[in-house]
């Protein structure tokens, strides 16, 4: 009766890991994307942030577009990176990141 109960909990914790792990490499793929889209424009950003994930399926979004970024102007990236965590299981789980920069000038 130990023994079952202590590999679930054991499971619980190395998947909660994984996804803190998970919820890390979202963030980092957002600053990555919020760099890039400060200097370049968003053909460039979505290029960085899918080299940033590594393969993992991801969706990018940015505030303002390229369009209508000016020098000093704030860009923020609001990025999802599916988990790895609960694949096996079959569960979709999307982990959110945002980071914003400056737009410098060009």
């Amino acid at each position: 009766m130990i023994l079952p109960g202590a590999v679930l909990l054991l499971s619980l914790l190395l998947h909660g890991a994984l996804l803190g792990a998970d919820l890390v490499a979202a963030q980092t793929v957002a600053v990555q994307a919020a760099r890039v889209a400060a200097v370049d424009d968003d053909a460039a950003v979505r290029v960085a942030a899918a080299q940033a994930a590594g393969g993992r399926p991801l969706k990018v979004t940015l505030q303002p577009d390229d369009t209508r970024r000016a020098p000093g102007d704030v860009v923020t990236a609001t990025v999802q990176l599916r988990s790895s965590a609960f694949a096996a299981f079959g569960a979709t789980v999307w982990c959110p990141g945002r980071a914003a920069m400056r737009v410098e000038d060009a």
